[in-house]
C-alpha cells in the first residue's frame, strides 16, 4: 500500500528505479497493509461458526489503528432469516455496520462493492469465511454466460487451472488468469470445522472500472479501487492497543460517555462509582477480558524494565503527520548508547 515516485521508467521493460516513499497515513501491523481507506472484517455465518471474542479483537485492532471498518457476514445462504436478522442487530448494536452477502448466490455483493469504489481496500479475517472467493466474485462479477445458458457459473479454483467445481469463461475471465488476479480458494477442512489457509501473502488487485459505456461502447474508466486480500488470521494482535486506550475502541461505551460522561476521569467502567456505561451491554464480557489481557501485558513490561520506573514518565509525546502521538518511553542508560561526546568527556573527567 506504499505510494512511491518512480524515475528512470523503461515502458519496455516495465521496470523502474523507486526513487521516494511517501509516509504512511495509515499502517496497520497484521495484516501488514498501509494506506488503506477502507477495512471488511469478513466473517462466516457458519463454516466457521462466527466469534464474538475474535470479531472483538478485529474491531478493536481496526478502531485503534484509525481504519473505517465494515463487518461483512459470507454465506448467508446457510442459515434461516431469524439467525441473519438477529446477527445484523447485534452487529448494530455494537456501533458497527454490517453486510449480510452471498457469493453462492451473490446476494448482497453489488451494494457491498459499490462501497469500495474509488478507495484502497484491505480484506481480513479468520481463515475460511470466503475473502478469497469476494475478491473473485468482485473481479469477475460472480459468472460469465457461455450463451447457451443464463445461469451463473461459479468462480472457483478451475479457473486458476488447479481444479474446482465450475469455470468461469468469457475474455475479461481469461485475461484474469492469464494475468494472475484471481485468488485461490479451498473448502473448509470437514474434519476440524475451521479454514484452510490459501491466501500467504498480502496481494493487491484492482476493482474494475464501473461499466458507464458512452456511445462508442467504451467504459469511461470511473469508480475503480484497490482489494488487498489478506492471510488468515486466528487471533487478531493488540500490540498497538494501551488498557487506556481500549473503551475508546468500544462505541457501546464511547457513545454513552459523550452524552452522559463518569464521575471519574479515568473511569474503566467496570465497577466504578458514578460510572454512566454499566455492564448491560453484549460485549461487556469481552471488555473486562481485554481489559485484564493489556494491563496485564503491560505489567510484564513493566518488570522487565522497558517502563519508568514508579513516579516516573512512562510515555513521551511525539508530533506526527496526525498531530500529536504518545509512545512507551525506555530506560535511558540501560537501553541507549552513550554517544562519542559523552563518552570523550567521561574520559576526560578521570585524567582531571
Amino acid at each position: 500500500g506504499d505510494q512511491v515516485e518512480i524515475s528512470t521508467i523503461d515502458w519496455i521493460q516495465n521496470s523502474g528505479m523507486v526513487v521516494g516513499v511517501s509516509e504512511r497515513k495509515i499502517e496497520l501491523m497484521e495484516p501488514k497493509v498501509a494506506n488503506a481507506d477502507l477495512a471488511l472484517l469478513v466473517f462466516a455465518m457458519q463454516t466457521p461458526d462466527p466469534s464474538v471474542e475474535l470479531m472483538t479483537r478485529f474491531t478493536v485492532s481496526l478502531s485503534k489503528a484509525g481504519i473505517p471498518f465494515l463487518i461483512v457476514m459470507n454465506k448467508c445462504e446457510t442459515v434461516d432469516e431469524a439467525t441473519r436478522l438477529d446477527w445484523e442487530d447485534r452487529i448494530k448494536a455494537w456501533g458497527h455496520k454490517a453486510f449480510l452477502v452471498s457469493v453462492k448466490n451473490g446476494e448482497g455483493l453489488d451494494d457491498l462493492r459499490n462501497e469500495l469504489r474509488g478507495k484502497v481496500t484491505v480484506l481480513c479475517g479468520p481463515s475460511g469465511v470466503g475473502k478469497s472467493s469476494i475478491i473473485n466474485w468482485m473481479l469477475t462479477d460472480g459468472f460469465r454466460y457461455d450463451g447457451s445458458t443464463s445461469s451463473p457459473v461459479d468462480v472457483s479454483r478451475d479457473v486458476l487451472g488447479k481444479g474446482g467445481r465450475g469455470r468461469a469463461r468469457g475474455r475479461d475471465a481469461d485475461d484474469l488468469v492469464k494475468n494472475s488476479q484471481l485468488q485461490s480458494v479451498q473448502s473448509v477442512s470437514a474434519r476440524s470445522g475451521s479454514g484452510k489457509q490459501t491466501t500467504r501473502t498480502v496481494s493487491l488487485v484492482r476493482l474494475p472500472s464501473q461499466k458507464d459505456e458512452d456511445d462508442d461502447g467504451k467504459s469511461d474508466g470511473s469508480g475503480s479501487g484497490l482489494l488487498a486480500d489478506t492471510p488468515g488470521f486466528s487471533k487478531a494482535t493488540l500490540s498497538e492497543v494501551r488498557s487506556t486506550d481500549l473503551a475508546a475502541c468500544f462505541p457501546e461505551i464511547s457513545s454513552v460517555v459523550e452524552k452522559l460522561p463518569c464521575k471519574f476521569s479515568d473511569c474503566k467502567h467496570i465497577d466504578e462509582p458514578g460510572c454512566s456505561v454499566g455492564k448491560d451491554w453484549e460485549r461487556y464480557d469481552q471488555y473486562l477480558a481485554l481489559l485484564e489481557e493489556l494491563e496485564e501485558e503491560e505489567e510484564i513490561m513493566k518488570k522487565k524494565g522497558k517502563f519508568r520506573t514508579a513516579g516516573e514518565a512512562i510515555e513521551k509525546a511525539k508530533d506526527s503527520a496526525k498531530g500529536k502521538r504518545t509512545e512507551f518511553k525506555l530506560k535511558s542508560k540501560r537501553y541507549r548508547k552513550e554517544n562519542r561526546r559523552t563518552a570523550r568527556q567521561n574520559i576526560g573527567n578521570e585524567f582531571m
